[in-house]
């Protein structure tokens, strides 16, 4: 594999990762595409690769300056831990 930059995957590895729609949906989202929802008629797997090639433009974050997201919320149970510790430390 000759790496283009220090970011960059072979596709094997991407492929092992990267099953099905809803992966490489996920995927896009976190590399910064400002992706339509996934439930969208539009957001094929050809439409998807055409947009990760830049065939297809979908802006990212950086270029329009868009504060990031969380992709995986944190537990209920988390959450209530750090509440009642931040209650009693007060």
């Amino acid at each position: 594999m000759v790496e283009s930059s220090s970011n960059s995957i072979s596709r094997s590895d991407a492929a092992k990762v990267v099953r099905n729609r809803t992966h490489l949906h996920l995927a896009m989202r976190k590399a910064g595409y400002l992706m339509p929802s996934l439930s969208s008629p539009i957001c094929t797997m050809k439409f998807m690769d055409k947009a990760r090639k830049r065939i297809f433009f979908i802006p990212k974050k950086s270029e329009v300056g868009i504060l990031p997201e969380c992709f995986s919320w944190p537990s209920k149970e988390v959450l209530l831990k750090k509440l009642k510790h931040n209650i009693l430390q007060r």
